[in-house]
């Protein structure tokens, strides 16, 4: 799914996610990125993030990111179990 140095992350594991998947990739983003970047008010993101579905591209963007930026942070055990997939070494 991603790599030690680079982060490549399988869009299927961005878009086809169910919401429990998502709901643990947001939480490991609350936990590990969120307070270095502490950007946006958490509660409104994940109403956000979980809730909405019609999104604006601005919208779509920080989606794309929050996810990312948490697949990109799992361990190997993580992995595995949150989002069903091994770590990929490219």
């Amino acid at each position: 799914m991603y790599g030690d140095s680079l982060c490549y992350v399988e869009p299927s594991v961005l878009v086809r996610s169910s919401k429990a998947v998502l709901f643990a990739l947001l939480d490991l983003y609350m936990h590990r990125i969120y307070p270095i970047l502490i950007t946006v008010h958490g509660l409104s993101l994940r109403t956000l993030l979980l809730e909405n579905f019609a999104y604006t591209p601005a919208q779509e963007v920080l989606r794309f990111g929050v996810f990312f930026t948490a697949v990109c942070s799992l361990e190997e055990n993580e992995s595995n179990e949150i989002v069903g997939k091994q770590k990929a070494k490219h």
